[in-house]
């Protein structure tokens, strides 16, 4: 994307790619259950990758250095992921001993009663500055986020739907803002940094990382997102979809000094299979910096 590019958030989809949605929500209910759970899990237990990143975070003070977060996004809750997946990324992720986890949006897949297959995993855990979500696309697939929010909170994760929170640690702090998913819900950047101090490093979870430029112009540091799956299948470095118009796929991107981190996640969609893509969490480690 060039430095031209109209700053734009993501389009909401139209009727028919809503209807299209549904029917592939269907057929993917169907795979699920000819295909047994054990067989998704083994091949998130065999693939599943730990990204380590230093996350310079221009403003942070002292403080800050050394704090763990740890992002776990597009989970997708349901007929591919259950209970046993999420004992596994707990397994997985404990030994990291985050201080903050964060969960990027499509934490279920259609409908909130898969909330229930979360808790093994935000059980098995206990980062000390908390657990925080933001909505992607599917918590609004069938209904509106609400019953999903609520029975992420009976859990213990605050759900940040245009708000946020500093998070503090040894005198010194950032702000965490969450929008609502850009492409199906209604984000609002300008609400979720209230509170937000003049010069304090700002840290944005968003589900979509289409929603970029629109942080780069509010000046946000750092946004962290998925929904991509990296491409989920990707044959000869090509992928049938992207899910994204600017090219933010997987990885780390720069703009005017802001950067966007792009998780591939560890679940999947109308299939529970990955090519040429691999699972994973990502840990980052802030770095202090006081420039």
């Amino acid at each position: 994307m060039s430095e031209t590019t109209p700053i734009a958030p993501p389009s909401p989809r139209g009727p028919l790619a809503r209807c299209i949605t549904r029917v592939l929500d269907r057929v993917e209910g169907l795979v699920g259950v000819l295909l047994p759970e054990r067989w998704s899990r083994r091949g998130l237990a065999e693939r599943l990758r730990v990204d380590r990143i230093p996350l310079a975070l221009p403003g942070a003070g002292a403080g800050l250095a050394g704090l763990r977060i740890l992002l776990v996004t597009d989970c997708h809750a349901g007929p591919f992921f259950g209970p046993g997946h999420a004992r596994l990324l707990a397994a997985r992720a404990a030994p990291l001993e985050p201080d903050l986890v964060l969960l990027g949006g499509d934490n279920i897949n259609n409908h909130a009663g898969q909330t229930a297959a979360l808790v093994p995993f935000i059980e098995g855990l206990d980062p000390p500055r908390g657990f925080y979500a933001v909505t992607g696309n599917h918590e609004h697939l069938n209904a509106e986020p609400g019953p999903c929010t609520e029975r992420l909170a009976a859990a213990g994760v605050k759900v940040l739907r245009n708000t946020g929170v500093r998070i503090s640690c040894g005198g010194s702090g950032f702000w965490l803002a969450g929008v609502d998913d850009a492409g199906e819900g209604r984000p609002d950047l300008a609400k979720a940094l209230v509170g937000a101090e003049p010069g304090e490093p700002v840290i944005l979870l968003s589900h979509q990382p289409d929603f970029f430029p629109l942080a780069v112009a509010a000046g946000v540091a750092v946004q962290l997102s998925g929904h991509t799956h990296a491409g989920q299948i990707r044959i000869g470095g090509w992928a049938p979809m992207t899910h994204t118009r600017h090219g933010f796929l997987h990885g780390r991107y720069e703009r005017q000094g802001a950067r966007l981190h792009v998780s591939a996640g560890v679940g999947t969609t109308l299939l529970p299979l990955r090519i040429g893509t691999r699972p994973e969490l990502l840990l980052f480690e802030v770095e202090s910096c006081h420039y």
